[in-house]
């Protein structure tokens, strides 16, 4: 069908203008198709929320003919016509855009894969020019196109820096920062540098801390102290990086080494005397008296703690300073407890705290101080509820307990 253009309607003097009897006819066609006209764009803006060009077209061409050029009803279908053409392209542009920048950012994630500085600035040579092409034929001008271009570049080369650095390699982020750094912000670039000197320190810190360790046992303070003998860094600022890594690392490891002697400890103060030598005799945790005095209150037998020792027990249940060593050689505390106070102990060494048995505590003795109860019996309770392997089997003893006390 031809094309009709917009026509814009001449002023019609209404006082002049009589139709004559044959125009009458043509006159109420043209409303009856411009009432389909209205009607039939009605019903399709409500099925699919707009007309598009080759809706209208295909009402022009089963409706329109060639008599009726100047019908009010082709200047609409004209008008609406090339409304609906510049959503198209409107839309079509953006449909184009959209691709291009998704185009774009999938370049980035790429490019932050590569393995190293060499294959990255290839990859964004050969890509970033076709991606400024794409992006200026979906509509962008040259310099919007160039600007999100550059971005590409920006965002690629801080991706591949961070990549590398969450796999500790320094260097090759050290590499990428220096040859293509030039494309970051100040911010940026200054905060990369910042995370390669943090990464750095990290990896230094590490390898001196774990020579130094399998040096001395695997006994942490002493490992700390030869790794910061042992550090040689020109840069002063970088040296104190380093060694606050390794006094971290020293921490860390003294933490991980409670809470394993914890789990044996606690494994100790469940099982008999002839399971207690076969776990002691397998461990690889315990050295020198500690190791000594273990083996020496596991062949003790089995009996029950005295009123005093129970109230010792409940007294420093919580106390991570107590000399656990020097209080069973004063008979401070039964064999038993000893391994249940030591696992405790160094479960807060471990950075663990005790807090759901602290507050049945304090519930415990809320309790049976309003119901009347004397404190030793309170610290008699106490003693059996804290004597539980768990926190689930401690609020079940106090549970138990609190029932029998309500008989």
């Amino acid at each position: 069908m031809p094309q009709v253009p917009f026509l814009p309607q001449q002023t019609i003097d209404k006082e002049k203008f009589v139709p004559s009897p044959t125009e009458i006819p043509a006159v109420s066609a043209d409303k009856e198709i411009r009432k389909q006209f209205e009607q039939s764009v009605k019903h399709e803006i409500a099925a699919t929320g707009g007309v598009t060009v080759s809706f209208l077209d295909q009402f022009a061409a089963s409706h329109f003919d060639k008599t009726m050029a100047d019908a009010p009803v082709v200047a609409d279908y004209a008008a609406l016509r090339q409304a609906a053409r510049q959503e198209e392209n409107q839309r079509t542009r953006q449909q184009a855009q959209q691709q291009a920048l998704h185009e774009g950012e999938w370049m980035v994630k790429i490019g932050a894969l590569l393995p190293d500085n060499a294959s990255l600035h290839a990859y964004l040579e050969t890509q970033l020019p076709m991606q400024q092409m794409r992006l200026e034929q979906s509509g962008l001008s040259a310099q919007e196109a160039a600007g999100q271009t550059n971005r590409f570049r920006a965002q690629t080369v801080e991706k591949h820096i961070l990549r590398s650095l969450s796999d500790d390699d320094w260097q090759t982020a050290q590499q990428v920062l220096t040859v293509q750094g030039a494309c970051l912000d100040d911010s940026v670039q200054a905060r990369c540098a910042q995370q390669i000197r943090h990464t750095f320190a990290k990896q230094q810190a590490k390898q001196l801390f774990q020579a130094a360790l399998s040096q001395h046992d695997n006994q942490p303070q002493l490992a700390q102290t030869l790794a910061c003998e042992q550090l040689q860094e020109p840069d002063e600022e970088l040296k104190k990086d380093i060694q606050r890594e390794i006094v971290d690392l020293a921490h860390q490891t003294r933490q991980q080494q409670a809470l394993a002697q914890a789990d044996l400890f606690g494994q100790l103060s469940q099982v008999d005397n002839e399971q207690k030598t076969q776990l002691l005799a397998r461990q690889t945790l315990l050295r020198g008296d500690d190791f000594a005095i273990a083996c020496e209150a596991a062949q003790q037998p089995e009996q029950p703690a005295s009123p005093a020792q129970q109230a010792w027990f409940v007294k420093n249940y919580f106390n991570s300073t107590t000399d656990m060593e020097q209080a069973y050689a004063k008979g401070l505390c039964s064999p038993q407890d000893y391994f249940h106070l030591k696992s405790v102990q160094q479960k807060l060494r471990g950075g663990k705290e005790a807090r759901a048995q602290h507050w049945l505590c304090r519930a415990i003795e809320t309790w049976m101080n309003k119901q009347g109860f004397s404190s030793q019996d309170i610290t008699q309770a106490s003693y059996q509820v804290l004597g539980g392997s768990s926190e689930e089997e401690q609020l079940q003893i106090w549970k138990q307990l609190k029932t029998l006390l309500t008989y």
